[in-house]
């Protein structure tokens, strides 16, 4: 039988391992701090099995972007665990960096927070040379909305018909697109949009930044034609 504790604890001691492994270096160490789940237990377990303070990296941005700011959360788990905290500020010309950061990849890569990480990995070499980070939690326990959008979404097909094209679609084509890092009408869209599609096609569709047909504007007429083939 599934004992929903036991599972816990099994998580709970494979993430200490996990932490604890890495912990075993020659190097000085730090933690890449968002002040989320993922890297708030990171720190916490680190600061739990080291004997000096440890270093904790966030960075944030100034003003007009504070719903991507994540630094007041970061701050909290910092005190919370009595680390040696540091806060980087990008700016917009972190765009500037595109060039030099692309010549570190092996492959294309589309996520730009890889240019945030890019200047706190710059920052942070001056203090240590390994930081352990949060990434991968999301994936592993479905914490995006999107995971739970597929749920919805079935329900969402058994609306009747009429009801969705006349009503729902029509008062969703009309809200705006915000500028503000608000993501909550996009997400409401694009949830709309792709929940026509089947369960593959559909999650293809809320993670991708340019459907086909963006796509193919981009394309050469050569290209174009050695895709249709």
């Amino acid at each position: 039988n599934y004992d929903p504790q036991e599972a816990i604890e099994n998580v709970r001691q494979s993430v200490e391992e996990a932490v604890r492994l890495r912990m075993i270096s020659d190097v000085p160490l730090g933690a890449l701090l968002s002040g989320g789940i993922d890297s708030s237990v990171i720190t916490g377990i680190m600061a739990h099995n080291s004997n000096d303070r440890v270093k904790t990296f966030s960075i944030g941005f100034g003003a007009g972007a504070e719903l991507y700011d994540e630094r007041e959360p970061a701050r909290r788990v910092a005190e919370h665990f009595s680390t040696e905290h540091h806060e980087i500020e990008a700016d917009c010309n972190v765009v500037d960096l595109l060039p030099q950061m692309v010549c570190g990849f092996d492959e294309p890569f589309g996520n730009p927070t890889a240019m945030l990480v890019y200047v706190l990995s710059r920052a942070l070499k001056e203090h240590v040379s390994v930081a352990l980070g949060g990434d991968g939690g999301d994936e592993v326990f479905y914490g995006y909305p999107r995971y739970q959008a597929i749920r919805y979404a079935d329900w969402y097909r058994r609306m009747p018909c009429w009801f969705k094209n006349n009503v729902v679609e029509r008062l969703v084509s009309l809200l705006p697109e915000s500028t503000r890092g608000r993501h909550g009408l996009r997400r409401i869209k694009e949830f709309v949009e792709g929940a026509r599609l089947e369960p593959e096609q559909m999650y293809r569709a809320w993670v991708i930044y340019y459907n086909y047909e963006m796509r193919r504007e981009l394309y050469s007429e050569n290209m174009v034609s050695e895709k249709e083939e």
